[in-house]
């Protein structure tokens, strides 16, 4: 039985539960990292991550607020979802598919915060696995996308409704870019330092998804395997975009991973 002991990070990155929003940015920004436990003296209150923030930012109750004075403590994943050192991946892996969520606090018997699982460190673990599997038996082939002059605010709408972490953008029938969170949140984040708060709404809505999308992303061919997808995910790729003759036919991201192992796991028992 394969157990997180070896997976998990026990050396997260933490913060200050009332350490202020703009503090939690750089962080996010300068680190690469999707989620950070918050603590209160030597107890763990909550985990953050960049969707929690990306839902509250560009909605109607923040537009007249700087995120200098949000505590990250407000912004919180919560309850969070814990599991026990010694629980097998298999165990990890069906928590976070049927909780819809890329975070696991690892705690002991005691309820004491030892480290975080997160699907990127699953990815690391399941290196070299599936070598066999084609990834286009396994890409998810009904793509939501964006067109270049669609408003950014549609893009994050679409991002927060579906649990999405990355959007194609395709002009003329042809992939350009992507849209993901993390680059949503660098763009929100802007906005709120740099506008005055009577005006960010405004500008927001004038955004489209050029002036945002990213024109460096990743891809693979449909016939090459699901272990180069693993590796592409494990370095902080959100997605991998499958194509074929350049065309776009289906994603895969660490969810779709996720299921793929699952499903392994049974096949084996």
């Amino acid at each position: 039985m394969e157990k997180i002991t070896h997976v998990y990070n026990k050396n997260p990155i933490k913060l200050e539960k009332n350490i202020t929003l703009n503090i939690v940015l750089e962080t996010i920004f300068k680190e690469e990292v999707s989620h950070i436990p918050l603590f209160s003296r030597d107890k763990m209150t909550g985990i953050l991550s960049e969707k929690d923030i990306l839902f509250k930012l560009g909605s109607a109750r923040t537009w007249n607020v700087d995120i200098s004075s949000l505590h990250a403590s407000s912004f919180a994943n919560l309850p969070v979802i814990s599991i026990n050192p010694e629980a097998s991946l298999e165990e990890a892996v069906k928590k976070m598919l049927d909780n819809e969520i890329g975070f696991l606090s690892v705690e002991d018997n005691e309820g004491r915060f030892l480290g975080i699982l997160t699907k990127e460190d699953i990815m690391k673990y399941l290196r070299k696995r599936f070598v066999d599997i084609k990834v286009g038996e396994i890409m998810t082939s009904t793509v939501i996308s964006l067109s270049l002059d669609e408003c950014v605010l549609r893009a994050r709408d679409i991002i927060m409704r579906y649990k999405y972490s990355v959007l194609p953008v395709i002009d003329n029938g042809k992939l350009v870019g992507i849209v993901d969170d993390i680059s949503l949140l660098r763009y929100l984040a802007s906005i709120y330092e740099k506008v005055e708060w009577r005006y960010r709404e405004h500008k927001t809505r004038l955004t489209i998804v050029s002036d945002v999308y990213r024109r460096e992303y990743a891809t693979l061919n449909v016939n090459e395997s699901v272990t180069e997808a693993i590796e592409i995910l494990s370095r902080g790729e959100k997605a991998v975009l499958i194509t074929e003759n350049n065309t776009l036919k289906g994603i895969i991201t660490k969810t779709d991973i996720l299921v793929l192992y699952i499903s392994e796991m049974k096949e084996s028992s």
